[in-house]
C-alpha cells in the first residue's frame, strides 16, 4: 500500500468517528486561506468555556 493511500484510509477512518459538526469545522479549516507570517486571528467559534479568561 502506498503512503498516500495509507494516509487517505487513516483520514477516512478518523472522519467516520466525528460528528457532522466536527467534520464541517475541519472542512472549513482545510479550505481557509493561510494567514501571513506573524498574523493572528480570533476564532469566533471557539468554546469560551474552556478558556474563560479569554472570553
Amino acid at each position: 500500500m502506498t503512503d498516500t493511500r495509507s494516509e487517505y484510509i487513516t483520514r477516512e477512518s478518523i472522519l467516520k468517528l466525528l460528528s457532522d459538526e466536527e467534520i464541517a469545522r475541519i472542512s472549513t479549516a482545510e479550505t481557509a486561506k493561510a494567514l501571513a507570517v506573524g498574523a493572528e486571528y480570533v476564532d469566533l467559534e471557539a468554546d469560551r468555556t474552556r478558556h474563560p479568561a479569554r472570553a
